[in-house]
């Protein structure tokens, strides 16, 4: 039998929480950040807080008004901007992969009916 590591939260959870974290930063709230995603400012608040939790480790200062990076929130936003980015260009080279290639090629296209 395999002994394959497993962490403790899934992969998908784990994203999601880096895009709501990445969104709040480049947003500048929980509420803009909730509103995008259409969810509530306390569900991207709590998803925030669960990713410090599992990180062990505070991502960012919170006060009435204003949410600022610590530094080690400044570091992990920039990864992840990275690495969403990078997650972003496979998919997009997936989707180009899968269309036909060279001189010849064609594209199906869709024609509407007027």
């Amino acid at each position: 039998m395999n002994n394959i590591h497993m962490s403790s939260a899934p992969k998908g959870n784990k994203l999601v929480e880096m895009e709501l974290f990445v969104a709040t930063i480049e947003s500048g709230s929980f509420s803009l950040a909730a509103r995008h995603f259409c969810m509530s400012p306390s569900a991207v608040s709590k998803a925030v807080a669960r990713l410090e939790a599992r990180l062990r480790v505070t991502l960012l200062n919170r006060s009435t008004r204003k949410l600022s990076l610590t530094p080690a929130g400044e570091s992990f936003f920039h990864r992840s901007k990275c690495l969403l980015s990078e997650l972003d260009d496979i998919e997009a080279g997936m989707t180009q992969d899968a269309l036909p290639s060279g001189p010849c090629a064609s594209i199906p296209m869709c024609h509407s009916v007027n």
